[in-house]
């Protein structure tokens, strides 16, 4: 229980206890539930949670996440978002790699050859 912030002071550290509390008013909330997620620990979960931290990050907010057992995948976070786990909401990772996407990175290196092809020179 509790909910990440967007700093340290809201992570579950070791001998830091997480707010119970609800996010500071005035945030602008988003339920995981109102983007598809079912909680039910069987289903997977990760598209609604990433559509709700989507949608959040284009104006900032609070993403929460009520009472229920969450399946997920991959994950991607964005800025100007909080995370708020409500009391009795685990999230359990998906044993299935394939809720697990590679990620090639746009930019990994200079060398690169898919950034040469797309440099402007």
């Amino acid at each position: 229980m509790g909910w990440l912030g967007w700093g340290a002071a809201g992570a579950a550290l070791p001998g830091n206890t997480p707010a119970a509390e609800p996010p500071p008013a005035g945030s602008t909330w988003f339920n995981v539930r109102d983007f598809g997620a079912r909680g039910r620990g069987s289903d997977l979960d990760s598209p609604a949670f990433q559509r709700a931290i989507d949608r959040c990050s284009e104006r900032g907010g609070v993403v929460v996440v009520p009472a229920g057992t969450y399946l997920c995948g991959t994950l991607r976070l964005r800025s100007r978002v909080a995370l708020w786990l409500q009391p009795g909401a685990p999230m359990l990772g998906s044993t299935d790699l394939a809720h697990y996407p590679p990620i090639t990175p746009r930019f990994r290196c200079h060398t690169d050859a898919n950034y040469v092809e797309r440099s402007l020179i």
